[in-house]
């Protein structure tokens, strides 16, 4: 089944572990939060979905989607004027050293235009074979941009990441009045419930020239 979801901010709640703001030893600027699935393992609904905001009124990060297979996902609020995008960086920890690179933001949208998001969890086939219930979050998930005349362009906004243990995010939050970097380290995951982040803020990297 194919469900159409319009991205909107969506609001949640924040739930932080004892420690919350402070940084380990050596490493400046790192702070922690779990969030919680609003739906637990067993299938019964505990609330709204949990997120944590990076700036105040920024870069929403939220936790709690389920599609197919895939119970763990990240993903970002999205409005008309934010271009916010998030890539997985690879297994890493925080006293590793490795890039981080810079990332295109998604394409604002102009007067009049909206983004949905279309979610496949069929049992047909999606491009790596497998049914699309059991594939990739980036295979699920698809966007799309509408103009005030009701024509529709595909659009390569993706707001949804599979959230992996020991593996590190890059999230560029950028709208009109904030562009800032973060590395977010996903510390451990209990399937289906919850989710222990580690993140931090960074400068931007260069952009590359054409």
């Amino acid at each position: 089944m194919i469900k159409r979801i319009l991205v909107t901010s969506l609001l949640m709640v924040l739930s932080t572990l004892p420690g919350f703001g402070q940084a380990p030893e050596g490493i400046d600027g790192i702070k922690r939060a779990v969030l919680l699935s609003p739906i637990g393992a067993d299938g019964i609904f505990r609330g709204g979905k949990q997120w944590v905001q990076m700036l105040p009124g920024h870069g929403q990060l939220n936790y709690g989607n389920r599609f197919g297979d895939n119970w763990d996902i990240l993903a970002l609020s999205n409005g008309n004027t934010s271009q916010h995008r998030m890539i997985e960086l690879g297994e890493y920890d925080w006293t590793d050293k490795f890039d981080a690179p810079y990332i295109k933001p998604a394409r604002r949208l102009k007067a009049g235009e909206t983004r949905s998001i279309s979610v496949n969890t069929s049992g047909t086939r999606a491009p790596d074979g497998k049914t699309y219930g059991n594939s990739t979050v980036e295979n699920q998930s698809k966007a799309a941009v509408k103009d005030e005349s009701g024509t529709e362009t595909v659009d390569d906004y993706q707001p949804y990441v599979a959230a992996r243990k020991g593996y590190m995010y890059l999230f560029r939050v950028v709208d009109p009045e904030v562009d800032q970097y973060f590395l977010i380290r996903v510390d451990d995951v209990e399937r289906g419930e919850k989710l222990y982040i580690s993140f931090k803020k960074i400068d931007a990297p260069k952009t590359p020239i054409l």
